[in-house]
């Protein structure tokens, strides 16, 4: 069904493309967004200590919040993982190659996962070097791995909304980050369960290691570190096997019949 040879082909040459411009220059805007708002940050504020508390809000609103960076970087990458072959006419090539749609479904996923995900590290790094203590080290670590899974989660959806929505894949993306992870989402019930940023909350709470003020008691609720994880993946996983299932069942056409 995947063909690794293939798919690692796809991976090298969705990389190349999307490290030149204009693509470079929205990693790096990106990137550097975190440290822009660690900066926005110690403009204001006095003694540089409580630069650590506006650390774990700056984080909480690059990783966590759907709306931010992260997802308008799959937004970039990952809905048109289907739409841009057809619309440059060269998907009919590539799926008569043995195991060729598949190759470039999940060539595609990871080059917009890692796309998304150097910028958030390398946006999470700067925060930490500005803030420049060892004492943050573990909570380091805990963000590059919440934008890790962040990314493969969000990112498996929004390629199996490139998959199902080849003209307003975008649109529909943008809608699903609204309306399910933004909305649904904080909202304290069990239907909260079946999104995304429900989980990658959770893992927000524990690698805190603080009491949850008045705010997160009522947006985030904590599951355990191994339930979170596994559900993130579950998440991506799901959705990659569903949009490979779609990919394989429909007849994409890469022009209007008249």
């Amino acid at each position: 069904m995947i063909d690794i040879s293939g798919t690692l082909d796809v991976f090298l040459f969705e990389w190349k493309r999307l490290m030149k411009f204009p693509r470079l220059a929205w990693w790096v805007g990106l990137a550097a967004f975190p440290p822009a708002l660690i900066a926005l940050v110690a403009s204001v504020t006095a003694p540089p200590q409580q630069l650590h508390e506006y650390l774990k809000v700056a984080g909480y609103v690059y990783i966590l919040a759907g709306g931010c960076s992260n997802t308008l970087a799959l937004l970039l990458s990952a809905t048109p993982v289907i739409s841009g072959e057809l619309e440059g006419k060269t998907w009919t090539y590539l799926s008569i190659r043995p195991r060729g749609k598949g190759s470039v479904l999940i060539g595609k996923y990871c080059a917009a996962v890692s796309w998304a995900t150097t910028a958030s590290w390398a946006g999470i790094g700067t925060c930490f070097l500005l803030v420049g203590t060892r004492q943050l080290s573990s909570l380091w670590w805990s963000f590059l791995g919440m934008a890790l899974l962040t990314n493969l989660a969000v990112g498996a959806v929004m390629v199996l909304l490139g998959v199902l929505c080849l003209r307003r894949a975008m649109v529909f993306g943008l809608i699903y980050v609204i309306v399910l992870e933004l909305v649904i989402g904080r909202i304290p019930a069990v239907v909260s369960k079946i999104t995304a940023s429900f989980y990658v909350n959770s893992l927000y709470l524990i690698a805190e290691e603080a009491p949850p003020s008045r705010l997160d008691a009522f947006v985030l609720r904590e599951e355990s570190p191994m339930i979170c994880i596994g559900a993130l993946l579950l998440y991506a996983t799901l959705s990659l096997v569903i949009a490979l299932w779609v990919l394989h069942q429909r007849q994409l056409v890469t022009q209007q019949e008249d």
